[in-house]
């Protein structure tokens, strides 16, 4: 229901609508969607991906969003957190979402969404009190920003052309809050590998032109991810060596 609300957030302010305002309806025929075809995941399926209506196609991102959202509360759950803290988590991951969808759709990142994450990660990581020194507090988004900012440097000189959007940037920077420096070295690996895994999909598999990847969704998924499996990461890495 959460992955659903979501997409509603992120498509209506792409459209420039509030999110609060109006019923789900259809974008094709703009006919108000009832609540049993409004159920999420299983409607889309029971449905066939089609508008009951007009019969167009329903967008696989609907779904998709859903059940990765869904996941994520689920994985949650095993942080040990406290109910307040889950919820803060949670509320983090889904703005993380909805910047996300808006970057793969328009290659933007919105201020208001980045001071919103920004506000929920400090209050966050003031509430947990783990390793709430000013150090750990700006080493993850020092060293998460100024990466990203290299690569945009680096990507600028070599296309000859912006590679990376200011707001990816800023990004790093506000996601960096969530971690201290060994954390957000996790997230950078898996920001990048996850990305490479992406852009070699689309120019080797499926032969599509190669083209700039939009950056945001890959530095919110080594965050995530770093947040909930890093220290595992970092215990087997030296473990290993």
């Amino acid at each position: 229901m959460i992955g659903s609300f979501v997409n509603v957030v992120a498509l209506r302010k792409i459209n420039g609508k509030k999110f609060y305002k109006g019923f789900s309806h259809c974008e094709s025929c703009q006919v108000r969607i009832p609540w049993f075809d409004n159920i999420p995941i299983i409607s889309f399926f029971l449905l066939r991906r089609k508008c009951r209506n007009c019969g167009s196609e329903i967008s696989l991102q609907y779904p998709i969003v859903e059940f990765l959202v869904g996941v994520i509360f689920l994985i949650a759950t095993t942080l040990n957190l406290s109910i307040t803290n889950y919820i803060l988590f949670v509320i983090i991951c889904s703005v993380m979402t909805v910047i996300s969808i808006i970057d793969l759709k328009q290659q933007i990142i919105f201020q208001v969404h980045l001071v919103i994450l920004a506000i929920l990660i400090i209050t966050l990581k003031i509430s947990t009190g783990l390793e709430y020194t000013f150090l750990n507090f700006l080493s993850g988004s020092l060293l998460f920003g100024l990466f990203i900012l290299l690569l945009r440097l680096i990507g600028g000189f070599i296309y000859k052309r912006e590679a990376m959007g200011i707001g990816d940037v800023k990004l790093a920077l506000v996601c960096g809050f969530l971690l201290n420096w060994q954390l957000t070295i996790v997230a950078i690996y898996i920001s990048i590998i996850s990305a490479s895994i992406i852009g070699i999909f689309q120019m080797y598999i499926i032969k599509r032109p190669m083209e700039i990847l939009p950056f945001a969704p890959f530095i919110s998924l080594g965050t995530v991810f770093s947040f909930i499996y890093g220290e595992n990461i970092i215990y087997a890495f030296l473990s290993i060596i």
